[in-house]
C-alpha cells in the first residue's frame, strides 16, 4: 500500500500544479528558521557586546539582553522578514539541488 503523499492522487496534483520536488530532503541551514534567527540574534548581540562595559556580565543580564534583542527583531520586522524569505530560500535550495546557497 502506498502512502497518501506518494500515491497516484498526490503525483497527479504535483503534475497539475507544476510543483517542483527534490528527490531527497535537503539538510540546508537555509531552510531552518531557527538557524536564520540565531544569525540575526548573534549579529545584534555582537554590536551590544563591543561595549567594554559588557565585557563581564552575569547570566541574568545576558538573558535580558537576548530577550531585548528578540523583542527588537519582532518589533522591527526582522522575524517577519525571515518568514517572508522562506519561499525565496526554498526556490534557491531547489535551484542548487539541495546544495549550498548564497545565504
Amino acid at each position: 500500500m502506498e502512502r497518501n503523499h506518494k500515491g497516484p492522487a498526490a503525483r497527479a496534483a504535483l503534475d497539475t500544479h507544476k510543483f517542483v520536488t527534490l528527490a531527497y530532503l535537503p539538510r540546508s541551514p537555509d531552510l531552518n528558521p531557527i538557524e536564520n534567527l540565531f544569525k540575526k540574534l548573534i549579529r545584534r548581540l555582537e554590536v551590544i557586546y563591543v561595549d567594554p562595559a559588557k565585557e563581564s556580565v552575569d547570566l541574568e543580564e545576558f538573558e535580558a539582553d537576548v530577550k531585548q534583542v528578540l523583542l527588537g527583531l519582532e518589533e522591527d520586522g526582522g522575524i517577519a522578514e525571515l518568514a517572508r524569505s522562506m519561499p525565496r530560500r526554498c526556490a534557491d535550495v531547489v535551484k542548487a539541488d539541495g546544495g549550498p546557497t548564497k545565504y
